[in-house]
């Protein structure tokens, strides 16, 4: 018998065909694109030119503008130590920072010259005292003065020299007192007077008031206006108390009569009736 040999599972399934492929191609839409216009490149600014400062002259004085008074611009550091220094020794006497500053008119600040002070006494430039003897004490005030060179003594010739000026200066005061009393008396005078814009002004007005008093009787000096004599005025004095004392004695009869008659009735009720206006 002939044997019917099986198919090998590698044949069959080399045998079956492949399923078909079923994936659904979507169609590709184009989107329609929408082309923008394209901006033309700003114009580039050409960059501004910068204005130079105006040169500031060095050692230049600045006026203050309310006083007109040259303000002087605070020195600082070395500078400062050598303007104190200078100060105090030329001055042989304490002061105190707040003295300095003020002084020196504004050259160095208060602070300043607190700082640089304490600073020169602690290298030993300079002399300082405290009111305190504790420092670091609130309110506690300091003053500094220069140090004396103990070789710099004066002989007896120039502390001669001295003394005779000293004497020679309280001789002449007297008389400079007297001098300068007698200049500030004439200095109040002549601020009291009037000054040459005051004059004017008042010479003006009072032109003013000549040419207005010129009119008003020009026309009794040309004539065109009859002037009252004297006698004139004095007639009509006259006449004036002649009339008012009949006028006086008038209105008193008036009134004893309306006594007389108003017997019985008020006096208001009479002039109203008869319309009479009777002053007071």
């Amino acid at each position: 018998m002939a044997k019917i040999s099986k198919p090998s599972s590698k044949d069959s399934k080399d045998s079956t065909p492949a399923p078909p492929d079923l994936t659904v191609l979507k169609p590709k839409t184009e989107k329609s694109k929408v082309t923008k216009p394209k901006k033309e490149p700003a114009a580039k600014k050409e960059p501004a030119t910068k204005k130079e400062p105006p040169v500031k002259k060095e050692g230049a004085a600045k006026k203050d503008d309310a006083n007109g008074e040259v303000k002087v611009k605070p020195v600082t550091g070395e500078e400062a130590q050598r303007v104190i220094l200078e100060y105090l020794v030329a001055q042989n006497r304490p002061y105190s920072a707040g003295d300095i500053h003020l002084n020196l008119h504004g050259k160095v600040t208060k602070t300043v010259a607190d700082k640089v002070c304490k600073e020169m006494e602690a290298n030993g430039q300079i002399m300082m005292k405290a009111t305190n003897s504790d420092t670091t004490k609130k309110g506690t005030q300091f003053v500094f003065w220069a140090k004396q060179d103990p070789a710099d003594i004066a002989s007896p010739e120039e502390l001669a020299a001295m003394e005779e000026s000293i004497t020679t200066l309280k001789a002449d005061m007297p008389t400079l007192k007297t001098s300068a009393k007698l200049a500030n008396s004439k200095l109040a005078t002549l601020k009291s007077a009037p000054t040459t814009s005051e004059l004017a002004a008042s010479v003006q007005g009072l032109q003013s008031s000549i040419e207005d008093k010129t009119s008003r009787i020009a026309g009794y000096v040309n004539g065109g206006v009859k002037a009252v004599s004297k006698e004139e005025i004095a007639a009509m004095d006259k006449d004036f108390t002649y009339w008012t004392k009949r006028a006086a004695g008038r209105k008193k009869a008036f009134l004893n009569l309306m006594g007389t008659l108003s017997e019985g009735m008020s006096k208001e009720d009479i002039y109203e009736k008869a319309g009479i206006d009777m002053e007071d």
